[in-house]
C-alpha cells in the first residue's frame, strides 16, 4: 500500500453509507451522509491538489452495506489497516481500510455510540454511548471485557494513554475521568 496524505486515504467515510429501507427518514439520512462524504471528497481534492499531489486527488468512493443508522465515531487500528466506527444503530464496526470489508461486528446492549477508541497496541476498542456507559472490547476474539457506568449523559469523547493502561472519557456532565 502506497503512502497517503493525511487527508487523503483510499477508503472514504463513504463507504458506510446503507440505503435500504427507503423511508423518508432514511432518504433524509442517505442525503445528509451523502452531502458530508462530498465534503470529505473535495476536502482531500483540495488538500492533495494544494500539497502537490494531482495524482493523489482523486478520493475513492466504496460503497458498502454496514451501518443502519448515522456513524458517530471513527477511529483508525492496527496502524491504519483497520477503522472502528460507532453508530446510532447501538454497534461498532471494524473495517478492512484497504478492501473496505467488514471485519467484525460489536454489539450486545451497547446503546447508541457516540465515541469510539483504539488502544495503542490496537488489541482493545472502547465505545461510549448516550446513556453515559463505555464498552471495552478484545479486537481479535470480539469479546466484551469491560462495561462502565461512566458518566451522567452521552460520552461524548474516549482516548487511551499512549502506554494503553488509562482510558480517559469526556461527557456532556462536564466531567473527564480516567479508567
Amino acid at each position: 500500500m502506497k503512502n497517503h496524505h493525511p487527508f487523503h486515504y483510499p477508503l472514504s467515510p463513504c463507504f458506510l453509507i446503507h440505503t435500504d429501507n427507503s423511508t423518508p427518514s432514511r432518504v433524509r439520512s442517505t442525503l445528509a451522509r451523502l452531502t458530508t462524504c462530498f465534503v470529505v471528497m473535495l476536502l482531500s481534492l483540495l488538500a492533495n491538489v494544494a500539497a502537490g499531489r494531482a495524482e493523489e486527488a482523486r478520493p475513492e468512493l466504496v460503497l458498502q452495506a454496514g451501518h443502519t443508522m448515522r456513524i458517530e465515531a471513527v477511529a483508525f487500528g492496527g496502524a491504519g489497516k483497520w477503522l472502528a466506527s460507532g453508530s446510532a444503530d447501538n454497534t461498532v464496526k471494524l473495517w478492512d481500510t484497504e478492501t473496505g470489508r467488514e471485519l467484525r461486528t460489536m454489539s450486545g446492549e451497547t446503546g447508541w455510540v457516540k465515541s469510539v477508541a483504539v488502544s495503542p497496541d490496537s488489541k482493545l476498542v472502547a465505545a461510549g454511548n448516550l446513556k453515559g456507559a463505555i464498552k471495552v472490547w478484545d479486537v481479535t476474539t470480539g469479546n466484551e471485557l469491560r462495561n462502565i457506568a461512566a458518566h451522567a449523559g452521552s460520552v461524548t469523547s474516549l482516548a487511551f494513554s499512549p502506554d494503553g493502561a488509562t482510558l480517559a472519557s469526556g461527557g456532556v456532565d462536564t466531567t473527564v475521568k480516567l479508567w
